[in-house]
Parts: structure tokens; C-alpha cells; sequence
């Protein structure tokens, strides 16, 4: 019954840990050493990798971590923008926080819907490569006599699905 009553304390402490409130620091000068990522990556999962912490619960863990940065950072991305937009060109000094850090306008690209001619090649070449995918032989098409050939099957790393439930 106590190990249970230790165990719950540490589960909130452990979660305490983790609400704890995120504080900004203004100092410019801080920079990351070389190899201050990796070394802090390593710290981080070494319990997992004593095999004393779960793997399916840290990485868990880890990933929720990442979902709450990547939406802070989209919250303040228009804030960052607008800072980096009163630097000469866009750029922030180089050495401050250890990395480089400059705005940059979006791309151009392009929508050729417009044009049949296109959209039409483009169905052309969709059809081909439906083709190309269920073939295992080279094949003369019937309409040109060119030969098409099978597509070139490559596998993906293997990569863990996750989502987050019922969250917005």
C-alpha cells in the first residue's frame, strides 16, 4: 500500500515537473556550445536507454512536448516576423542565442489549372504511372509504341503513427 501512495507522489511530482510554467530568458549572450543539443538529446533519454524508464511512455511523453512547442511557436511565429523585419535585411545577429535566425518572404509558386494544355499532360502522365506501378515487364504502349517501364518500388523508413486524442 505505500509503495502505491510513493508511487502516486511521484507520478505528481513527475507531472508538476512537467506544467511547470515555461520562463523566457532575455539574456542575448546565452549561446549553445557545440555538441549542448546532442548532449542534453543523450541526458534526456538516458533512463530510457538504461532500460529503466517505459520507451512507449517517454516517447509518449516527448512527442506531447513537442506538440505544445510547435503550437507555441505558430502562436508567436507573426511577433517573431515582425521582430526579425527591423533587422538590416531581415537578420538577426548571428551569434545570438547560437544560431542564425533571418526573415524570409515566401516563394512563388505556381497554379497551372488554368491551362488545358497542361492539366491535361498531367492526367497523361498520372495515367502512366498507375500503369507503370501494377506492371512488372516492360510494356509498348499501344497508342505511341514507347516502351514504359515498371516503376521502381522503394520502402520508407519505419516510423511510429501517433495521435493526439481529442485535443484542438
Amino acid at each position: 500500500m505505500e509503495d502505491k501512495i510513493i508511487q502516486k507522489q511521484l507520478e505528481e511530482q513527475e507531472l508538476q515537473y512537467f506544467l511547470r510554467p515555461v520562463v523566457f530568458s532575455n539574456n542575448r549572450d546565452e549561446t549553445f556550445e557545440r555538441g549542448y543539443l546532442q548532449k542534453n538529446a543523450q541526458d534526456l533519454v538516458k533512463s530510457v536507454l538504461d532500460g529503466e524508464t517505459d520507451p512507449i511512455g517517454a516517447y509518449a511523453e516527448l512527442r506531447i512536448t513537442l506538440e505544445i512547442i510547435e503550437r507555441a511557436t505558430a502562436l508567436i511565429e507573426d511577433a517573431t516576423k515582425t521582430e526579425l523585419i527591423k533587422f538590416n535585411k531581415g537578420q538577426y545577429p548571428s551569434n545570438t542565442y547560437g544560431f542564425k535566425m533571418e526573415y524570409q518572404e515566401g516563394r512563388k509558386t505556381y497554379d497551372f489549372s488554368n491551362n488545358p494544355s497542361i492539366v491535361a499532360l498531367e492526367e497523361k502522365i498520372k495515367e502512366l504511372k498507375e500503369i507503370a506501378k501494377r506492371i512488372t515487364e516492360p510494356m509498348a504502349m499501344a497508342e505511341t509504341g514507347e516502351m514504359l517501364l515498371p516503376a521502381i518500388v522503394k520502402a520508407t523508413k519505419d516510423s511510429i503513427k501517433y495521435t493526439i486524442n481529442n485535443d484542438k
